[in-house]
């Protein structure tokens, strides 16, 4: 009987033990993510801010960070009319251009675009903002290539 008490004993101090360490690697993970993505979100935040107070946005549905030889945040939503818009914001000097989606190409029609003259990539990330004085999307794929695809016209312009 003694024997089976110490066991039990034994294997619930291992059973905390485990609890212990599984709580800590929790934690630990969880402050590396808020430390690691906190520059994104004050991004994000102030870019909305803005987006809402230059663009009149009402409901937000995209957030855009482009980096070329300059850094651009991008805010896509609708306004209180329904309209769909695109808040580009310079992050030296904070230019603030607004541009109506249906100007030039969403998201979604530049990927399709984008899958018709390269089908065999795949897609890693799309973003909004300027290169060489035009806006533009860029599209970033799995084989780690750059192309840039006018905003009004659909065109492509560059790839890196």
């Amino acid at each position: 009987m003694h024997n089976e008490d110490a066991r039990e004993k034994r294997i619930n101090q291992i059973l905390m033990i485990g609890i212990y360490i599984m709580l800590g690697v929790i934690l630990f993970t969880s402050i590396f993510y808020l430390k690691a993505t906190k520059s994104y979100r004050h991004a994000r935040n102030e870019a909305i801010q803005i987006a809402t107070q230059y663009g009149k946005l009402d409901q937000v549905d995209d957030f855009y960070w482009f980096n070329r030889k300059n850094t651009y945040f991008s805010v896509g939503g609708k306004d209180a009319k329904g309209d769909e818009k695109y808040v580009i914001i310079a992050q030296k000097g904070g230019k603030v251009q607004v541009v109506n989606q249906k100007d030039g190409y969403n998201e979604d029609e530049i990927r399709q675009v984008f899958a018709k003259v390269h089908p065999n990539q795949t897609i890693l990330k799309t973003t909004l903002g300027f290169y060489k004085k035009h806006i533009v999307w860029e599209i970033v794929s799995k084989q780690n290539q750059y192309y840039f695809f006018d905003f009004k016209s659909g065109q492509a312009i560059e790839n890196i």
